[in-house]
């Protein structure tokens, strides 16, 4: 299973995102990334991440790996306690394709490419 921890629920991903999600994770299981307030110190950003992988990991499910997508500072702390407790943690890769249109206006597109690990050790699954 993949749990996204993320600003953006799968129901909106793209269908190349949902199929690469379901053929290497299977079931995909959103779950509400936190409102990080800019103002907080570093210190109150982990005790949220703590308690964020706390309940994920009491949530009970069976085999999960982690999509984390979001504000920097707690992704990296988060990312931690995973990589700690030996829990796969990703992030989707894209493309930015950029238009400029005779306005100026900008529009941005983002082509989904792969689920890449957050880190690599050997008694993580890949």
């Amino acid at each position: 299973m993949l749990i996204n921890l993320s600003n953006h629920p799968s129901a909106k991903w793209g269908e190349d995102q949902k199929n690469a999600a379901i053929l290497k994770f299977g079931d995909i299981k959103d779950y509400q990334f936190p409102e990080i307030n800019p103002e907080v110190t570093i210190s109150e950003i982990g005790d949220t991440a703590q308690k964020v992988f706390i309940e994920i990991r009491d949530a009970n499910h069976s085999e999960y790996c982690i999509h984390l997508m979001g504000e920097f500072t707690f992704c990296y702390q988060f990312a931690r306690l995973c990589e700690i407790n030996a829990i796969p943690c990703f992030v989707s890769t894209t493309k930015r394709e950029v238009e400029i249109k005779e306005n100026g206006e900008k529009i941005s597109k983002f082509k989904f490419i792969k689920f890449r690990p957050y880190f690599d050790n050997l008694f993580v699954k890949p």
